[in-house]
Parts: structure tokens; sequence; C-alpha cells
């Protein structure tokens, strides 16, 4: 429910909220949870629409497939706008898959959001890799929204990684967010992804 705002704020653009797999009302099969699996999903929703450049959006660990996605797919991009996460897939602690199944996200379980076995099938699937020096492909505008409050994850390092990789990057800073940047305003992270998408459009109206 928490991307209703995205589709408000981008109207009359078309808008498209993706549930991976495992997630949300999408099925929940027992294998297919590494990086290039949940890439290759995302590249069968672009091919579906049939939209040959597209906005994206990412936010926290979505943000691993979507910028495998991206940066496999370079001349699809129109902009990319990347919500607290540093350009890299990364495996939690070991103590940490155990934890999500348990706790809760905005007041609701994460295992409302997300079932125990894909919590599980996620984590064993992850590896630690870097993506920054993939994201030199992209020429597109990119916008980087960090937290700035306690739980944010782009820290003054990653901001300067960003600026160095990327050809055209902007960085936010939302103050009083830690790492769900939906918080303490809800609309705010919208906003600013229709604003930079608008801004993007001006600059490349094809």
């Amino acid at each position: 429910m928490e991307y209703l705002g995205f589709i408000d704020a981008l109207r009359p653009r078309r808008t498209l909220v993706v549930d991976l797999r495992g997630r949300g009302r999408s099925d929940v099969p027992e294998s297919g949870y590494t990086l290039d699996d949940h890439a290759s999903d995302l590249d069968a929703v672009v091919r579906h629409i049939n939209i040959p450049l597209v906005h994206l959006v990412s936010f926290s660990r979505g943000t691993g497939y979507a910028m495998r996605w991206a940066t496999l797919n370079p001349g699809r991009l129109k902009s990319y706008t990347i919500g607290d996460y540093p350009a890299e897939q990364i495996v939690p602690p070991a103590w940490f898959p155990a934890k999500s199944e348990t706790s809760k996200w905005r007041g609701r379980p994460v295992n409302e959001r997300m079932p125990v076995p894909a919590i599980r099938r996620m984590f064993a699937d992850a590896v630690n890799l870097s993506m920054w020096d993939d994201l030199k492909r992209l020429r597109c505008p990119i916008q980087v929204i960090r937290g700035g409050a306690e739980g944010g994850m782009i820290d003054a390092a990653r901001v300067a990684r960003y600026r160095e990789v990327a050809a055209d990057v902007h960085v936010e800073t939302f103050e009083e967010s830690g790492h769900d940047l939906w918080l303490p305003d809800p609309l705010r992270f919208p906003g600013r992804v229709a604003a930079f998408v608008a801004q993007a459009e001006a600059r490349s109206p094809s």
C-alpha cells in the first residue's frame, strides 16, 4: 500500500509497482531467488508492458535486483532513483534472516509481506556482490535519496562513491529520515521521484 503514493504522484504517467517473487501477491516458487533470477523477472515485466524506455525506482534491498537489470539494459532507462542503498548486494549477518521472520515493518509482520520460506530462500541465495563499477554503464540521470538520521545506509563514503562512478548523479538527503524514506513524511519520497522524472523528461523529451 505504501507505493500508492508513487502512483498518485506520477499521474498521468503509467506506473507499475512490481511484487518480486515471494512478495506480496506474487507466487512463492521453491527456487529462483538469486540476483539474476530477480533481474530476469524484472526484465520479463518490462518486456511484457512493451515500453522501450522506463524511469526506474528502487528502494532498500530491491535496489540490488533493479540495479542488476539496469546495468544489463542501460539503453532502456530514462532515469533511475535509488532509495537509501549502496550499489551492492549484501549478505546479511547470520542472525538477520531469523530476525526478519519475526520482525515488523511499519507495524506489519514481515512474514505477512513475504512468507517465511521465501525469506529463507532469498537470504540463502544471496551473495556479496559489488555493482559500483557496473554503474558506469548508465548514462541516464541518477538520483540517490538517502536517510540522514540513524539507520540510513548511505554514509559520506558511499555518497562519494556514487559521485565517482555515476556520470550524472544527484544526491538528496532526507535529514529526518532513517532507512525508511517514507518517514516522517510519506509523500516526500514519491514527490521527489515525480519531480526528478519530470526533470529527466524535460532534458530528454524523446
